[in-house]
């Protein structure tokens, strides 16, 4: 069995030049997003892809994948949170590629902050 520590990733992180941020209707955000060695989105202990709003830090979008494809077995694959409150305001579960109903009762999510750490 293949532990996390056996994956390589890499990771791509996308930062909104200073120039942009300022004086715009549309924000830019910041964000980052976790391949496998194909090229693929991958991350096994967490989101392949994290869009943070630029303000606040708060992780405003969510995407949970295993090697290209929507999954995550206990919880919502994505997840769209309110950039200034981080309230949830959208999720859809999937389970290898295919969309499932959510279970009746789930936990709560907390909002995602910007890790302090870049990822190596």
């Amino acid at each position: 069995m293949r532990t996390a520590e056996d994956e390589t990733y890499t990771v791509k992180i996308h930062r909104a030049p200073d120039c942009l941020k300022r004086g715009r209707n549309r924000p830019l955000r910041d964000y980052e997003s976790w391949y496998d060695p194909d090229g693929k989105l991958h991350r096994e202990n967490g989101p392949a892809s994290v869009m943070y709003d630029i303000e606040t830090g708060i992780a405003i979008n969510e995407g949970w994948f295993k090697h290209g494809t929507l999954h995550r077995a206990d919880g919502p694959a994505t997840v769209i949170r309110d950039g200034t409150t981080g309230q949830l305001r959208w999720t859809s579960w999937y389970v290898e590629g295919e969309q499932v109903k959510p279970p009746k009762r789930s936990a709560k999510t907390t909002a995602g902050k910007r890790p302090s750490a870049t990822p190596a």
